[in-house]
């Protein structure tokens, strides 16, 4: 996928009126964020698929596919995206099957750019991203995000990315709470520390020792011994050796 570098995030603005559209791209370009525009689920898809966002601000009515759809497959493609999601006042208090335990915010058409501006700042400040680590293999791995419902359900699927080498982090109202990895993740992980610390207790030993020797020992008594001229002149001389 492609990273984009922008100042306040980037937001997917997915409505199939282009007027409306264009009405609210414009506060949000106003205000500092970089917009694309889908004008159906399936381009929405395919910009997804290709890109990166930080926000996708969704119509719950699009000609191809059904609000459900379309998030579900959001969520498949850009797992760690903040939604939201336009109605209007018609469809007020309609639910979006599949977004249970999942932070959804639902705003009522028409929206006014302040309204707007604020709630896509507010979803990108809320964005926590999973930190990536490396697996057993030593590859990068980037976390799947999935919500709790979605695991428990979906249980297979998660076993299949962690046994493959991946990770998938477990969310509670949009926020990762759990991480699920391999056995052999797990015991590089928790035996990679243990290396770390005894490799470190070894080099201190040895530092320890090394101080304990009668050379070690005469020469830290020539340094406290020593004015400053002399402290100065043996600088110099430590230095040009490096040089």
């Amino acid at each position: 996928m492609k990273r984009f570098q922008d100042k306040k995030g980037r937001v997917l603005l997915v409505d199939a009126e282009q007027a409306e559209s264009k009405q609210y791209r414009r506060p949000l370009l106003k205000a500092g964020f970089d917009v694309a525009e889908a004008r159906t689920g399936t381009s929405a898809l395919k910009k997804l698929e290709a890109e990166q966002f930080d926000v996708v601000v969704m119509d719950l009515k699009m000609p191809d596919v059904s609000g459900a759809d379309l998030f579900r497959s959001l969520r498949e493609y850009s797992p760690q995206a903040r939604v939201i999601v336009m109605v209007g006042a018609a469809e007020k208090g309609a639910t979006l099957p599949g977004t249970e335990g999942e932070a959804v915010k639902c705003l009522i058409k028409p929206i006014t750019p302040r309204t707007l501006e604020r709630e896509v700042s507010y979803a990108i400040r809320a964005r926590r991203p999973v930190p990536t680590f490396r697996n057993y293999r030593g590859e990068r791995c980037e976390p799947s995000l999935l919500s709790a419902t979605s695991a428990k359900n979906e249980f297979g699927k998660v076993l299949d990315i962690v046994m493959r080498g991946g990770a998938v982090a477990v969310t509670k109202h949009d926020e990762p709470k759990a991480v699920i990895i391999s056995l052999d993740d797990f015991k590089a992980l928790s035996t990679g520390a243990a290396r770390e610390l005894n490799s470190l207790a070894s080099d201190f030993d040895a530092l320890l020792d090394h101080m304990q020797t009668r050379e070690a020992r005469a020469g830290m008594k020539r340094a406290f011994d020593a004015s400053p001229e002399e402290l100065g002149k043996a600088a110099v001389r430590a230095a040009r050796k490096r040089a």
